[in-house]
């Protein structure tokens, strides 16, 4: 599966301006994306439980804070607030 993450830093926080209907990194503010191919397995950057792709796909329809710069991704196991 693929995934549009920015070009700058890797991450897929991406908001889109209403009015201009452009895309931002919400992280860096950078407007250059990349779509890539998304590996076989990511860790949470927090408690370090690796899960494939693939199992992450059937609980979320986005991999919650991906960061491909580090591989990791964000589980939940620290809360959502």
């Amino acid at each position: 599966m693929k995934q549009l993450i920015c070009s700058n830093c890797k991450q897929t926080n991406i908001g889109i301006n209403t009015e201009t209907k452009q895309k931002r990194c919400l992280t860096c503010l950078g407007t250059d994306f990349e779509e890539i191919e998304l590996p076989d397995t990511l860790r949470c950057r927090y408690c370090k439980i690796e899960k494939t792709t693939e199992q992450l796909l059937k609980e979320w329809r986005k991999i919650p804070f991906l960061d491909m710069k580090n591989g990791t991704y964000y589980c939940g196991c620290r809360g959502w607030e």
